[in-house]
This record gives C-alpha cells, sequence and structure tokens, in this order.
C-alpha cells in the first residue's frame, strides 16, 4: 500500500479509477477498519461508563444508517472543518468507509470476546494482570481467531460498495465501464463490458472466499 501511495500519488488522486481505485480503497479500508473496530469493541465492553455509552452510541449509529450517507456527509463534512486545505476526494471517500465498516468490525470482535472462557479472564485478573496485558496477550488473540472469517468476508463487501464512491466523483471499477459504454463508439458492445465486470468482480469474489476458508482450515489446525 505504501509502495502504490507513493508511486501514484504525484499525478494526484483525482486521476484514479477503474480496478486500481476499487482494489486500493478495499485494501486500505480493511487495514484501517481492524484497529479502529479493535478499539470500539473494548470500548462497548469497558467498565468505564462514559467510554461504553459512547462506543455503543457510534456502533448502533453506523448500523443503522446506509453507507452511501455516510460516504456523502464525509465528503461534505470535511471541506467545512479545515477550508483551508485540499483533501483529495478519494481520502474522503477512504475515510468515510473506515468509519462506516469500522462498526461492523467491532460487532464481530465484540462476539469473539465474548467466546473467551470467562474462567481464563477471571484467572487472569487473579494473578494482578493489568486490563491491557489481559487483552492484548490473552483475550484479543483468542478472539481474532474466531471472527477471522468474518473479517475477511467483510473484505469482499467493501470490495463490493466501492461502486458507491460515484457519488463523490470518483470513477471505480463498474462506473469505468459504464464510461466506455457512454462512449458512441462503444455502444455496441454492452454484453462484452458487463460480462467482463460480472468476471472481474466475480473472480474477485470466489479468491476472498477461498482465502477465507483456507486460513478458517489452517487456525483450525493450528488451534488443536
Amino acid at each position: 500500500m505504501v509502495a502504490i501511495f507513493v508511486v501514484l500519488s504525484p499525478p494526484g488522486f483525482e486521476v484514479w479509477g477503474g480496478l486500481l481505485l476499487s482494489v486500493v480503497l478495499t485494501i486500505a479500508v480493511s487495514i484501517l477498519t481492524l484497529p479502529f473496530g479493535i478499539l470500539l469493541a473494548l470500548g462497548r465492553q469497558s467498565r468505564i461508563t462514559s467510554l461504553r455509552v459512547i462506543s455503543t452510541a457510534y456502533i448502533e449509529t453506523m448500523r443503522s444508517v446506509p453507507l452511501i450517507l455516510v460516504v456523502y456527509w464525509i465528503w461534505i463534512i470535511v471541506p467545512l472543518l479545515a477550508p483551508d486545505t485540499s483533501v483529495p476526494g478519494l481520502l474522503r471517500g477512504m475515510a468515510g468507509f473506515a468509519l462506516f465498516f469500522a462498526a461492523y468490525v467491532a460487532e464481530y470482535v465484540r462476539s469473539g470476546l465474548q467466546a473467551v472462557p470467562r474462567g481464563q479472564i477471571e484467572a487472569a485478573r487473579s494473578l494482578a494482570m493489568s486490563n491491557w496485558t489481559l487483552n492484548v496477550d490473552i483475550v484479543l488473540p483468542q478472539a481474532l481467531r474466531v471472527v477471522v472469517p468474518s473479517l475477511v468476508g467483510q473484505i469482499l463487501d467493501i470490495f463490493n460498495g466501492a461502486t458507491l464512491v460515484f457519488i463523490i466523483g470518483l470513477t471505480d471499477f463498474l462506473r469505468a465501464g459504464q464510461m466506455i459504454l457512454a462512449d458512441p463508439q462503444n455502444s455496441g458492445r454492452t454484453y462484452e463490458i458487463y460480462v467482463f465486470l460480472f468476471a472481474v468482480y466475480l473472480a474477485t469474489g470466489g479468491a476472498i472466499t477461498y482465502a477465507s476458508r483456507r486460513l478458517e482450515a489452517h487456525l483450525a489446525r493450528g488451534s488443536r
């Protein structure tokens, strides 16, 4: 990801589009949502009332609104908060996606936290282990192992949801195909374009699903 941004950022994020934009958006958002989602999940189960209320309110709010509304709201609100700073539309789109999907990651992680045997937590606390050490060394590794299939499956949701960035003027993979068909010279190639789009989406979804199953099987063998 760092190499992609270093090499392709000089021309400007505005010229990014097509399959590259969809892939970069998917990878970047998948990486950003994991730590944010973990913090939200821990915050929702925190003993600090204010932190628990804020985390719960954020998660429930994001899960109650459509993704397209969050992306469009972030795209509008960022220039208002920083009028003297030019934030590329791609970064604003990534922020909207990350804020939205982090709520779902938090719920996945929370379900994993509840799957950790209570006896292990009580034993760690009886040894005067701090909450940070307890979560990092004992709880989170087991919780993430349980929810890995769900987290990998969400990558597919992000990739398919990348089509919504057209509302903020970005050209995702599907929009690129539609722009090709808008050219009169290619108006008669509807079947070719949409069959190609279908094949790429199908291949991507199949690859992610296959990777999820392989990872799940690997983790199942490692836990024995």
